[in-house]
């Protein structure tokens, strides 16, 4: 904050592109849950961004695609297991380490994500 006149702040630029960006971010995130929700595809949000994640990353890691979305490991892990149940991806193992799965979609999910409109 620069100092202007007696005990007034004005924001400076950083402020401001942070301010709009936030309000950017609050927008676009409501209208994703909108799109979702109107969709009736019976994706909660979460289950939804972790699908648009493995559109984007195909064959990333569980780890990756946690990391990338911000969420602890076993709240991927269950996304991924409605996901899974529901056909929309598949996990096959990683060769590089073998306790690891690598997420990729399944055919089915290339209809889901035209129905969202998201993608």
């Amino acid at each position: 904050m620069i100092s202007a006149q007696k005990n007034q702040t004005v924001p400076d630029d950083h402020d401001e592109v942070a301010l709009l960006l936030g309000d950017a971010t609050r927008l676009m995130r409501t209208a994703f849950e909108r799109r979702i929700t109107q969709s009736g595809l019976g994706l909660t949000l979460g289950e939804a961004r972790a699908l648009l994640n493995i559109a984007n990353a195909a064959g990333s890691r569980q780890m990756d695609i946690a990391i990338r979305m911000g969420v602890e490991p076993m709240t991927l892990c269950t996304y991924l297991d409605k996901l899974q149940l529901l056909g929309l991806i598949e996990r096959q193992p990683c060769s590089a380490d073998r306790r690891a799965k690598r997420i990729n979609l399944a055919p089915a999910s290339a209809d889901m994500l035209e129905a969202s409109g998201v993608r």
